[in-house]
C-alpha cells in the first residue's frame, strides 16, 4: 500500500512540476539520467534499468 501511494504521489508530482532531464550515460534507454526540478532547483540521479516498477 505505501509503495503504491508513493509511485501516486511521484506520478502527480511530475504532472505538475517542470522538469528537465538529461542523459548522462551513452545507454540507448537503460541508463542514468541527470533530472533537474526546475519548482525547487534540487538535482536527482534516476537509473533506468527495466520497464517494471523496481526494477530501477
Amino acid at each position: 500500500m505505501i509503495h503504491e501511494t508513493a509511485i501516486l504521489e511521484r506520478r502527480e508530482r511530475a504532472t505538475r512540476e517542470p522538469f528537465v532531464v538529461r542523459k548522462s550515460t551513452s545507454e540507448p534507454l537503460f541508463a542514468d539520467y541527470a533530472v533537474l526540478s526546475r519548482a525547487s532547483s534540487k538535482r536527482y540521479r534516476v537509473a533506468l534499468r527495466g520497464f517494471e516498477p523496481g526494477d530501477s
